[in-house]
């Protein structure tokens, strides 16, 4: 099974969270900023205290997934990404739109492209 984590508890993460689940993929971890979006996820996805986290820095230094599921608000899309990509994530999936701008996209791709990090915008 392919370690997954997901970024954003909120509605949109939470789907994306229960997919993951239901393909047979290893979720590890959520994060997300908003305390009672975590405690939320960890009710519906049986995930323990230690595997949630509030920082995605806090996540990819902690958490060496194969796949990140980026379902955040779309300022943030750009960090995470390249984050993850930074962090060895392989497969990395985020939620459109892709970025605020077009040097934000092309950030996000050089950054994937330069460590081997498959990309897809949903």
């Amino acid at each position: 099974m392919m370690k997954t984590v997901v970024i954003g508890a909120g509605p949109m993460g939470l789907r994306h969270a229960e997919a993951a689940l239901s393909l047979g993929l290893d979720l590890v971890a959520m994060c997300d900023t908003r305390e009672d979006a975590l405690k939320n996820a960890a009710d519906r996805t049986a995930l323990p205290a230690g595997a949630l986290f509030s920082s995605a820095t806090d996540l990819f230094a902690t958490v060496r997934p194969e796949i990140a599921i980026i379902a955040t608000n779309t300022p943030s899309h750009s960090e995470i990404t390249c984050l993850a990509a930074q962090g060895d994530v392989t497969h990395i999936l985020c939620e459109k739109p892709m970025a605020a701008s077009l040097a934000e996209c092309d950030r996000m791709i050089e950054t994937c492209e330069k460590a081997g990090t498959n990309l897809a915008i949903n």
